[in-house]
């Protein structure tokens, strides 16, 4: 059974190196920050894992292995811990389109400053109590605590499906929101088989759900970022008159920011249409305003309406 569970632990590493480096990657080729952001929670997701496969070799082999390898959990947990609840949310929110207030971000930081530090000290544990455990519930505080944290995204996400107006990210978010419908439950159900004296030792030993969501997640976000690199080009279908193109000297991508805005999309939409940022589309709409003399979009459409 170690064997097996390693082996998988090596798989969820592997899985995740390689998501990383795609991440960023199409970070570079599309201009999206969130990418970035992606690959930034998946690197603190894997600092937790790697905490979590050491404390399971630990147990599968009834060694203790000092304080050491406990204080390099500690340090693993609290980044970690903060990464994933700083990240989760972040890359919620941007899926949403929502801008949080100054506020907002204030206690979005703090929420996971206080979950890394739970993760810390859950981590200390052995330390902290070496005779006496300290319960099942303040031993798995951290892991409760990100439960919730993953619930708390879910529902942002669900709140806003209706914004997300890039039908890639609607089919990832959809296929998100399905795996922690069925990670969550499993999760929870682990937690009280954990508390049962009774309960088999694979299953006591082993983080069985969390490597299976790990797994699933790292296969699934593999998938769909990796459609980026074989889908052909995603124009826009351009209907600008050749006219109006070479009167004002358009460029492609500017053909294809004013052809999306006259079919009423926003600058977030238009982004994630191109896969580019909000901010280099409003560049763009600067450059096309300064082109043409248009002071705002319904001058410059009619301009172009003009020129048909």
């Amino acid at each position: 059974m170690l064997h097996a569970v390693l082996a998988v632990y090596i798989l969820c590493f592997a899985g995740g190196v390689a998501l990383i480096v795609v991440s960023l990657f199409a970070s570079r080729r599309f201009s999206l920050a969130g990418f970035r952001d992606f690959a930034l929670l998946v690197a603190a997701a894997t600092l937790i894992m790697i905490a979590e496969a050491s404390k399971t070799y630990e147990r599968a082999v009834a060694l203790d292995f000092g304080d050491g390898l406990h204080v390099a959990g500690v340090v693993l947990a609290v980044i970690g811990n903060i990464g994933v609840t700083w990240y989760l949310l972040t890359l919620a929110l941007k899926a949403v389109n929502t801008r949080p207030s100054r506020a907002q971000d204030i206690a979005r930081g703090a929420l996971a400053g206080a979950i890394g530090l739970l993760g810390g000290v859950t981590e200390a544990a052995p330390i902290l109590w070496s005779e006496a455990g300290p319960g099942i519930v303040l031993g798995n505080a951290d892991y409760i605590a990100l439960l919730g944290v993953h619930v708390f995204a879910a529902g942002i996400l669900l709140s806003g499906f209706k914004k997300i107006e890039n039908e890639w990210l609607r089919s990832f978010v959809h296929t998100l929101l399905v795996l922690l419908g069925v990670f969550v439950p499993l999760a929870a159900v682990q937690l009280v088989v954990l508390d049962i004296p009774t309960s088999p030792d694979s299953v006591r030993n082993y983080p069985l759900a969390e490597l299976t969501y790990y797994l699933v997640f790292v296969i699934v976000a593999l998938t769909f970022i990796l459609r980026f690199f074989v889908q052909p080009s995603r124009s826009s279908g351009i209907t600008l008159p050749e006219d109006f193109i070479r009167r004002f000297g358009i460029s492609h991508r500017e053909s294809e920011i004013i052809d999306l805005m006259a079919k009423g999309f926003s600058n977030s939409g238009i982004a994630q249409r191109l896969f580019i940022s909000t901010v280099t589309v409003k560049n763009h709409v600067y450059h096309i305003y300064q082109k043409t003399g248009a002071e705002n979009k319904v001058q410059l459409l009619n301009m172009m309406n003009s020129s048909k």
